[in-house]
């Protein structure tokens, strides 16, 4: 469902939203880094869209014209991601072993 990023509002329309449209529920523009599927909430790089044009207020109203209507309800849930990152980040053998004790690994770092 598309859906402002701020109240859940749905987006009935259609078409995409132009520049000036603003949410029926709260007020705030639709059409901003916010609500598009191209943003990304962390990292460095907020927008995945290598052309798209840098904005600071990814809330605020733009003309990007990468802008994509992000469809909110399939993302997965943010255990599942730590989870798949935990996965491809451990094989079994880490991931089954308990953790060495403080000392042991001091030990094993600085002595010769």
């Amino acid at each position: 469902m598309k859906s402002c990023h701020r109240c859940g509002h749905a987006w009935s329309v259609q078409e995409q939203p132009g520049f000036n449209n603003t949410c029926e529920g709260c007020g705030t523009p639709v059409h901003s880094c916010a609500n598009c599927e191209h943003h990304r909430r962390e990292g460095r790089l907020r927008c995945d869209e290598p052309k798209a044009p840098r904005i600071f207020d990814a809330a605020a109203a733009n003309d990007c014209s990468y802008f994509r209507f992000r469809v909110r309800g399939l993302e997965p849930e943010a255990g599942e991601q730590i989870a798949n990152l935990r996965k491809h980040l451990l094989d079994d053998r880490q991931r089954d072993q308990p953790a060495a004790e403080p000392q042991l690994r001091w030990e094993q770092l600085f002595d010769d």
